[in-house]
């Protein structure tokens, strides 16, 4: 074999033996290298590098221990159905979730870059500081420091502006700078941002939950998130619309101010299943 050849097969060599490096993402950074130490040393004895090969192998453990070592300083909160919870960044910046929300960052290189991914709905006071991004699927909202609500649910966007500044960009829409009390969403038909009442955006985080025409399905997704329950519909047009108000206090309540104004009536099958359906009259 020529030496070209060597070379190629000591590199897939190297290659192999990186792909072979495991560590448990539970592990703390300080207690990565050891364990990587520790596998090469047991294997090294299978190759045999040339000098050159030394240096490319070094520069690949290095990758190697940089890229586990950000692994392991990765975050993912989520929140299950009828919980809240309140997240503090490196930064001491707060997120505080709503049900049914996943927030994902890394420890690692937040000093560097204060980015973050989201979906579900959360309200966000950040700290001022080097610019912050909050990433999700249908848009991205960049602040320096500032308070401000997203949702970011099923397709929908919204982001509204409690302090400070707050640049929105959205897919196929022109950027958008909202000021405190302002609000746009991917749903807009207006190019400008519209004002938003602070007490129905802002509400969730008491437990109150505002409705202006909003799809029944959008609605009752909204009861199961808070209640930790799933809604069976029978006959029921999950596209009409909804104007109303509820908290999540009462179960039995909130489906009789959602229900009766809809002509639909409720069962309560057990603790965890509902079946809506048409009132007679309604037939």
């Amino acid at each position: 074999m020529n030496q070209r050849g060597n070379k190629i097969e000591q590199s897939q060599k190297i290659l192999d033996l990186a792909s072979k490096l495991e560590v448990p993402s539970t592990k703390k950074g300080a207690e990565v290298w050891p364990i990587i130490s520790s596998k090469l040393t047991s294997r090294s004895k299978l190759i045999k590098l040339s000098g050159w090969m030394k240096i490319a192998a070094s520069i690949s453990l290095v990758y190697i221990t940089t890229y586990l070592l950000y692994q392991t300083h990765n975050v993912t909160v989520i929140t299950s159905k009828a919980q809240q919870k309140e997240v503090v960044l490196p930064d001491r910046s707060k997120v505080l979730l709503n049900a049914e929300s996943k927030l994902h960052y890394n420890k690692l290189t937040w000093a560097l870059d204060r980015s973050l991914t989201f979906e579900g709905e959360g309200y966000f006071e950040v700290v001022e500081g080097s610019a912050f991004t909050v990433n999700s699927t249908n848009g991205t909202t960049r602040v320096l420091g500032t308070s401000f609500n997203i949702y970011a649910r099923a397709g929908n966007y919204e982001v509204s502006c409690s302090s400070g500044r707050v640049q929105v960009d959205i897919p196929n829409r022109s950027q958008r700078v909202l000021d405190p009390g302002l609000s746009t969403s991917n749903s807009d038909e207006s190019t400008n941002p519209i004002p938003f009442e602070k007490s129905r955006v802002l509400g969730w985080k008491k437990g109150e939950f505002y409705f202006e025409s909003q799809p029944l399905a959008d609605v009752l997704a909204t009861v199961e998130r808070q209640y930790d329950v799933k809604i069976i519909s029978q006959q029921t047009d999950l596209k009409r619309r909804y104007t109303g108000f509820f908290t999540n206090k009462d179960i039995d309540e909130t489906l009789k101010v959602v229900c009766l104004p809809m002509g639909l009536n409720y069962e309560l099958l057990d603790a965890k299943n509902i079946k809506i359906y048409k009132t007679k009259m309604f037939n």
